[in-house]
């Protein structure tokens, strides 16, 4: 008996638990907290109008005041500043304050100390005027706890809400922060891009106070090196103030990021005189112009001015014909203070093997080798002082002849009168002029001038004189010629 008992209370004890579960499930809600001022967390439509209702959004906050104008289908201005390259995206941002704005929750309904939500006074105040009339207001206050968003109020009202904070960040800007800090946009569309291919300038100049001469590079047309072109290599070269040939890798670098800039922040809107002799413009450290085709074959000119950088390693570009001042970071502008000798090539003198009809080599104590070409490409022959020598042996000592390095630039030049460690002249079966190349003594330990055509503006290694004549002899008796370095 007392077994059966036990069941039965075990089993209402059940019975008990099973229908407040059904009871909870059935829908039953507590009684809000009478003292309590806060209430269930839910979303409120603030605003909720057509894109074509909305005439202007005003926005007042602790950097004054702006208004972004609705132009319709979707564009947007700022007044006053109609002539800036404005982010349209910013803008609507701003503007869907006045056309669909949501709060994510109420915080309550009867705050009664504004100030502990940064609402009194508001950090914004923000005003939608729409093209019948009415007008929407709106105050924005202090950030949420845990970042989760911006508390807000209508004006007059005690009720505070939850915006998130994706839909009030531009509301919070400063007039300048909705110029696109883009400087130069790449030309080249989404199918250029995925193919591999890029746009390039076809010319550049580049001067400012920092340069002492302008340095001019242009492209290298395609009928003046058509297989250089067919194998897709972009070729340039110095025109100004010299004519060289330039590096193959750093300086092309440089020329192709110019078509690609942003700033970090932007400085002025339309300076004055006064104001841009303060951001260093009026007479700029660097500077560079370069020229591009467009998709549409038509060249088109971009000129940009640079101040020196301040202390911060900063320095203020602006654009011709955009009436900006952006702020960059000196170390992301490659070009900016390269000079005349980090364009050059480091093999300044590299004719053709098939288009040489002598290479005549002449060193120091009076060994002379004259090296006469005849065929071309397998069919090459070659004679050393009139006795035949492997083609093979004579390529590689050819390959060292125009690869001697330039090492370091110079601004230097030989002495009158300085010994000739080696001279290599090149002559041509069409009858152009003939190159030369020459290793002169000069007083720095272990270097030599690289003479080229009669100019010295590097250093390379004084041994490299008896490196190759010592490969003339390795080829005349029949040897492997060995490699210069």
């Amino acid at each position: 008996m007392k077994k059966q008992l036990i069941i039965l209370v075990v089993c209402l004890v059940v019975a008990g638990a099973l229908g407040v579960a059904l009871w909870l499930l059935m829908g039953y809600e507590p009684e809000p907290d009478e003292n309590s001022s806060s209430t269930v967390s839910t979303a409120v439509q603030l605003t909720e109008r057509s894109d074509y209702d909305l005439d202007t959004v005003t926005v007042e906050n602790e950097h004054g005041s702006y208004t972004v104008r609705n132009l319709g289908d979707g564009q947007y201005t700022l007044k006053g500043y109609e002539d800036a390259p404005l982010s349209n995206a910013m803008l609507k941002s701003v503007a869907n304050a006045g056309v669909s704005l949501r709060a994510d929750s109420v915080v309550t309904e009867s705050a009664e100390d504004l100030s502990a939500y940064g609402l009194q006074p508001p950090a914004v105040r923000l005003k939608a005027s729409y093209t019948d009339g009415s007008a929407f207001s709106l105050e924005l206050g202090a950030q949420a706890p845990a970042n989760s968003g911006v508390y807000a109020r209508l004006p007059e009202e005690n009720t505070v809400y939850l915006l998130t904070k994706t839909s009030t960040n531009n509301i919070f800007n400063a007039p300048l922060q909705f110029i696109d800090k883009t400087i130069v946009e790449s030309p080249d569309d989404l199918a250029a891009q995925q193919s591999g291919t890029t746009t390039m300038p076809e010319t550049a100049t580049f001067g400012g106070s920092f340069r002492a001469e302008e340095i001019v590079i242009r492209r290298t047309k395609k009928d003046e090196d058509d297989t250089a072109q067919s194998m897709g290599l972009d070729l340039f070269e110095m025109v100004s103030p010299k004519a060289r040939s330039i590096d193959s890798n750093e300086p092309v670098n440089v020329l192709s990021g110019l078509l690609s800039l942003s700033a970090s922040e932007i400085s002025g809107y339309k300076p004055t005189e006064a104001q841009r002799d303060a951001f260093g413009l009026t007479e700029p450290y660097s500077t560079v112009r370069f020229t591009y085709l467009d998709a549409e074959e038509k060249e088109q000119t971009v000129s940009l001015r640079a101040s020196a950088r301040d202390d911060e390693g900063f320095v203020f570009i602006e654009r011709e014909g955009v009436p900006v001042v952006y702020r960059v970071r000196a170390d992301s502008l490659p070009w900016y203070e390269m000079a005349y000798q980090d364009f050059l090539s480091r093999l300044q003198l590299l004719p053709f093997i098939d288009d040489v009809k002598t290479m005549t080599l002449d060193f120091e104590n009076g060994d002379s080798f004259v090296c006469a070409l005849e065929g071309e490409g397998d069919d090459l022959t070659v004679t050393m002082n009139g006795q035949a020598v492997s083609e093979k042996e004579f390529r590689q000592l050819y390959q060292n002849v125009i690869g001697l390095p330039s090492e370091d630039f110079t601004s230097d030049t030989p002495a009158e009168g300085a010994a000739v460690l080696a001279r290599v002249t090149f002559a041509y079966r069409d009858g152009r002029p003939a190159d030369n190349l020459a290793l002169i003594a000069s007083d720095a330990s272990r270097k030599a001038f690289l003479s080229i055509n009669g100019e010295s503006e590097f250093y390379t290694k004084s041994s490299y004189a008896g490196t190759l004549r010592e490969n003339c002899r390795q080829l005349q008796d029949g040897e492997t010629v060995g490699e210069l370095y």
